[in-house]
């Protein structure tokens, strides 16, 4: 967190974690010693205010959105998601 505030109603752990997960894929495919596994704490659920709930369901779709299949979702689909994220 750059700045120390509560962040409790964005999506900024949907954002944190995805940048997270491509910088470990990124570092896999260097040569170097790989990434095996990731321990990550619930972002933003500390002085971001953030519930546990909801930062759960933020950092699940980031994780399905890296690993899965690349999709480009109709606008239904973007605003059912953009809505869970901030109501879970």
């Amino acid at each position: 967190m750059r700045v120390p505030e509560d962040v409790s109603r964005t999506d900024n752990a949907y954002v944190a974690f995805p940048a997270l997960l491509l910088a470990v894929r990124r570092h896999n495919t260097d040569g170097t010693r790989p990434i095996r596994s990731l321990v990550c704490s619930g972002l933003a659920t500390g002085v971001g205010n953030m519930p546990a709930r909801r930062c759960a369901a933020q950092m699940r779709m980031a994780y399905v959105q890296v690993k899965g299949t690349p999709a480009l979702p109709d606008f239904d689909g973007i605003h059912r998601g953009h809505q869970a994220m901030r109501t879970t």
